[in-house]
């Protein structure tokens, strides 16, 4: 080919298709502070939109989709054809939530207030599953949220603290009725419950940090139903504050099977709480422990007169492998081996796993007992 030569390409990108939101009844008919999401019309999730920054307006980028879409926000939907370049949400019929956030019986200037509907039923996957409208207090802590739908609202606030840093807090399930204002009264941000506790790998006792906690409080159907979430540090440390009183149930969020119960007092902490990532049935049963050492899978511990010590297992055995129903799960998986590895032997509950151990440069097998 001579420098002179060119080449043809016939191609075309796909054109940008944007679809403008507007909220019907809000201030402006704008949706402002509201999670509004662009999908197929059979799917209740999809893409979230973006608040223009300058014009305030929502703008949804719905190249992903061919056809029609279904734009849905705050608990309501509707269809979008091809050719439409902007869409409509009704929440002229919509109620509203109101209240005032104190903390010691003194006026919050900063605070936000973010709302979320439960979901009820079949009628939310066309709605849209998440529901969530967030405002700002005034300068006397006092907020309002318009153009709820009809159902039961979480209510959570969190104030932001020069001295303290951010307190937050959890309502009960409040009513929301069309056209109706409900009033919430007073939020006092330091009443409530919380829970103090560490994550730990129920495998190995070693702290955990690559995930949140989540907590659901347990009851009826107007109690809490949707997670809430809470960081966990370096040390493995995590704190819920401002709770409603109850049972909640607590787990890591990759392994939400495993759920530890802590019952939740007004005004109190319930401290030294842990969860565990896995109950480790197998290892109970078997009479051992494991630990991490320089990324390898350690046996830590061999209790005497158990069916590992019977087996032969010696503290120091490093976990080379693990066969389910005679199959190396190691052999396919590659660098995530021993990550499945710790899986399976953190929540198998019954007979079939095969430890493959790796002693001085031997290898051998040791079924477990069941």
């Amino acid at each position: 080919m001579s420098s002179g030569d060119t080449i043809e390409v016939d191609f075309s990108l796909p054109s940008k298709r944007e679809v403008r939101v507007w909220c019907a009844g809000l201030p402006s008919d704008l949706c402002n502070d509201m999670s509004i999401m662009c999908t197929h019309p059979l799917s209740p999730v999809g893409d979230g939109c973006k608040r223009d920054r300058v014009s305030g307006e929502t703008v949804c980028d719905c190249s992903e989709q061919s056809g029609a879409v279904a734009i849905r926000g705050g608990g309501k939907s509707t269809l979008v054809q091809v050719d439409e370049p902007e869409a409509w949400l009704d929440f002229r019929d919509g109620g509203s939530l109101v209240g005032r956030v104190v903390a010691n019986g003194a006026d919050v200037s900063q605070c936000d207030v973010v709302v979320l509907r439960i979901p009820s039923g079949l009628e939310d996957l066309s709605r849209g599953l998440v529901a969530a409208h967030k405002s700002e207090c005034d300068v006397e802590g006092r907020f309002e949220v318009t153009g709820l739908v009809d159902g039961d609202w979480e209510v959570i606030v969190e104030v932001f603290l020069d001295d303290t840093g951010t307190l937050r807090r959890l309502l009960e399930p409040t009513r929301v009725r069309p056209r109706q204002a409900t009033d919430v009264g007073e939020i006092e941000m330091l009443a409530g419950g919380g829970i103090e506790g560490r994550a730990v790998d129920g495998l190995t006792g070693e702290t955990v940090d690559d995930a949140p906690i989540l907590a659901v409080k347990r009851g009826d159907r107007n109690a809490r139903s949707t997670p809430f979430f809470a960081e966990i540090d370096r040390n493995g440390n995590f704190t819920f504050d401002g709770l409603p009183p109850g049972e909640w149930e607590l787990c890591y969020f990759l392994t939400p099977h495993v759920r530890t119960y802590v019952t939740v007092e007004d005004g109190a902490i319930t401290d030294g709480v842990t969860v565990e990532t896995s109950e480790a049935t197998a290892l109970e049963t078997n009479g051992f422990s494991l630990a991490v050492d320089d990324g390898d899978l350690m046996v830590r511990a061999v209790e005497s007169d158990s069916p590992a010590s019977d087996a032969g297992l010696l503290e120091g055995d490093r976990i080379e492998g693990v066969l389910v129903a005679g199959l190396d799960i190691g052999s396919y998986l590659g660098d995530r081996a021993d990550r499945v590895m710790q899986m399976v032997l953190g929540h198998w509950d019954g007979p079939g796993v095969t430890l493959v151990v790796e002693r001085d440069g031997d290898t051998f097998e040791l079924p477990l007992d069941w």
